[in-house]
């Protein structure tokens, strides 16, 4: 898989006069009159960072997005969903505010996909998705099932969006039954889980697949 060189512009959604120029490592560009997303002007194209099919399981901060080996409806029917269309991803987006009480999880988990120094920088460029199982419902709430994206402005592409992880349980921000809810999902699993990864994420196109030198993690 080739690397490539990431470009963030200052301003999200329109095209920027001038481009920050990215060689070894990518940066952030920080304006307080950062314009948000506007899907309504231009529909974002959908990528996949290389490792966002990574799972992990973070005790610490009651967060596993590991998946079960056995069929899971619910969940399945998310996870094939963006692999078959990922304009899926571009719906339901919602910009993260990052505030004291959600900073040091959510920065726990980004920390796992991403380098550090990229991570302190990304405040105001990433977005959740909800993702809803259109075929399970009532059993599967509307939007429990999360991405987390990245959002760029790219001068031959338009707007992007990088698929940074997943969270299909909702346990970045579950509320008050977060130890619960982390209790729950890692018990059911048992030795049953297995990586969206392994189980999902070779059917991803190869041409929307990105690997930044820089940005993202390696694991050991």
């Amino acid at each position: 898989m080739s690397k490539n060189n990431l470009r963030f512009s200052p301003n999200l959604g329109i095209k920027p006069a001038n481009d920050l120029e990215v060689r070894s490592s990518p940066k952030l560009m920080q304006r307080k009159d950062i314009n948000p997303l506007n899907l309504h002007d231009d529909e974002p194209k959908v990528m996949f960072l290389s490792n966002c099919g990574m799972s992990v399981d973070l005790e610490k901060y009651h967060f596993i997005n590991y998946i079960y080996k056995m069929d899971y409806p619910a969940v399945d029917d998310c996870l094939k969903q963006i692999v078959s269309n990922p304009q899926k991803v571009a719906e339901k987006l919602q910009v993260i505010r990052f505030h004291q009480s959600n900073t040091g999880k959510l920065n726990a988990v980004l920390n796992e996909y991403m380098d550090k120094d990229t991570v302190s920088k990304i405040n105001e460029h990433l977005y959740e998705s909800k993702i809803t199982s259109q075929n399970f419902k009532p059993f599967f709430h509307d939007g429990a099932f999360r991405v987390f994206v990245i959002h760029d402005y790219l001068e031959d592409d338009g707007n992007v969006l990088y698929i940074v992880f997943y969270d299909p349980y909702h346990l970045i921000f579950p509320g008050r039954e977060e130890v619960k809810n982390y209790s729950s999902e890692k018990n059911a699993m048992s030795l049953s889980r297995i990586s969206i990864d392994d189980k999902y994420h070779s059917k991803v196109q190869e041409d929307l697949i990105r690997d930044f030198d820089g940005l993202i993690k390696k694991s050991n």
